[in-house]
């Protein structure tokens, strides 16, 4: 019996699956209708789909 070693190509965050839901909603293009449609924001550097 062998072991299996597997490598990994993506960063460990301790933020742990949060990375692959922030790639995916960036894939489908939520972050760009979000900031679309609530426009700019003029309070801080950050758009309203970095808050999300």
């Amino acid at each position: 019996m062998g072991v299996k070693i597997q490598q990994k190509f993506r960063t460990i965050t301790p933020f742990g699956g949060i990375s692959f839901v922030n790639d995916e909603f960036t894939r489908l293009g939520l972050s760009a209708l979000i900031d679309k449609e609530l426009g700019r924001r003029s309070i801080s550097g950050y758009q309203y789909s970095d808050i999300f």
